[in-house]
């Protein structure tokens, strides 16, 4: 069967295109998903799966054209036929091949968007999807999986079958549409205001030197891992069982509070216990927000970034108990919501960006990441909250899903960036850090001590 549209030879691009692209300059720019079957997988059925969603979703399959220029050019790729998108490979050692696999590059100069391999061992197969944040943010991934898992349904009962092209936008525009322009104002004052904070991380190079020599009590806390070599990378991922994610279900709901909101208050009291910060220190934990949630569906056109920054700061007091911090942590996370417009103050400052040379656009960002993220600066760490995967058990014609997570991209040092994910009943916590032989300690323990503050605290109060 024909496609009923023909497959463009370019994408456009939008301006989440542009930020991201230079983002490499603080992280590796790569989301996974891992999914664990508890058996094999149609291997044929699945490599073709993948060469559908990049017909269907075009973005997918392109590679950055040209860097230099006024645009970002998005060029698909036309010899993705010839190409082996998902190759079964054995596996006699899983974890350390699923790390290996984690920390290996993605060059967007090449493409394809996506890289995928089946790790196979005797009786399972573990699929593991790498994702190029520049395209796509934690919820692009997740509706990359969800799509695939159609793809592949698909196919078992029509191995013919060609997806229709998908021609939504990737634009922030679907997001601010949906805005009057009283609230467009009201969106700029917020962006004003988070300017004045202490609460906002995104400062450029000479607001933050007059920061510090003029006020010597401005500091954010941050967790001490060594300055280790880029290309030195690795994982630290550690699940939380059923058992305990009841429990802190439980307990969030006697306090009216999230899971999120319990999972940042167990940061909060890890990192403290780990970093013992100043008593001026900042306490803050920089957290992402999906802005799908402004949309009427709660669903992007097509896959694209659309992802937000929140600021969990809690002053400088962390409080006594687990209780206390959590108090503070929800009321600071209330607080955001009932302004209305969270994640959204900081795009505002990024329109510029949309209508200057690209070229122009990469050399003021780097300035602005390298003085600020990867200088002597003191950043917060941030905890990404990437959602559920909302896969049933078995999503892919029959298949049972023992696992799924996704993973958020390697911060270089000094930033830390925790990422979180859940599945049916659990959640997975991951680290991706350079510097593994220190590091690695480093980061297991901040996890054990997360994970002690969960098992010791997320106890409902009795009545």
């Amino acid at each position: 069967m024909i496609p009923t549209q023909p497959i463009p030879n370019y994408v456009s691009e939008v301006l989440t295109d542009r930020i991201t692209f230079c983002m490499r300059e603080f992280c590796d720019m790569l989301i996974h998903c891992v999914i664990r079957f508890n058996s094999h997988i149609h291997a044929d059925q699945m490599e073709k799966a993948f060469h559908l969603c990049m017909k269907a979703e075009p973005i997918l399959g392109c590679r950055i054209l040209d860097s230099s220029s006024f645009k970002m050019n998005w060029l698909y790729r036309q010899d993705l036929d010839t190409m082996t998108l998902c190759p079964v490979r054995p596996s006699h050692h899983l974890n350390q091949d699923i790390n290996q696999f984690l920390i290996i590059p993605m060059d967007p100069f090449q493409g394809p968007q996506v890289q995928a391999v089946i790790f196979r061992d005797l009786y399972t197969d573990t699929l593991c999807i790498k994702v190029n944040h520049g395209i796509a943010d934690a919820g692009g991934v997740k509706e990359l999986v969800y799509l695939l898992a159609a793809l592949y349904n698909k196919l078992s009962s029509d191995t013919n079958y060609q997806p229709p092209l998908n021609k939504g936008s990737r634009s922030l525009k679907q997001i601010y549409q949906q805005f009057s322009m009283i609230e467009y104002i009201t969106i700029f004052q917020g962006m004003i205001a988070n300017l004045k904070t202490d609460s906002f991380a995104l400062l450029n190079k000479i607001y933050m030197d007059q920061l510090y020599e003029k006020n010597k009590n401005y500091r954010f806390w941050t967790l001490p891992l060594p300055y280790k070599n880029q290309t030195d990378r690795s994982f630290v991922i550690k699940r939380i069982e059923p058992e305990l994610f009841r429990a802190m279900h439980t307990y969030a709901k006697s306090y009216q509070a999230t899971l999120n909101d319990i999972m940042v208050t167990a940061f909060f009291r890890a990192l403290y216990r780990m970093i013992q910060p100043d008593p001026m220190d900042i306490l803050n934990i920089v957290g992402t927000v999906d802005l799908r949630r402004y949309l009427p569906q709660k669903k992007a056109q097509a896959i694209c970034n659309m992802s937000g920054f929140v600021h969990v700061n809690i002053g400088r007091f962390l409080g006594n108990t687990f209780q206390d911090t959590l108090i503070r942590v929800r009321n600071r996370m209330n607080t955001c919501k009932q302004q209305g417009y969270m994640g959204l103050y900081d795009f505002p400052s990024c329109v510029p960006y949309k209508f200057l040379p690209f070229s122009f656009v990469q050399r003021i960002l780097s300035s602005i990441f390298n003085h600020v993220f990867l200088g002597d600066r003191i950043l917060p760490p941030s905890v990404t909250n990437m959602g559920i995967i909302h896969l049933g058990k078995h999503a892919f014609s029959g298949l049972e899903i023992d696992d799924a997570f996704l993973t958020a991209p390697v911060l270089y040092p000094q930033i830390l960036g925790i990422g979180l994910s859940g599945f049916q009943e659990s959640l997975t916590m991951s680290c991706g850090f350079c510097g593994s032989e220190v590091n690695r300690a480093i980061v297991n323990q901040l996890f054990e001590w997360v994970v002690e503050e969960l098992v010791t605290n997320t106890k409902c109060p009795e009545s």
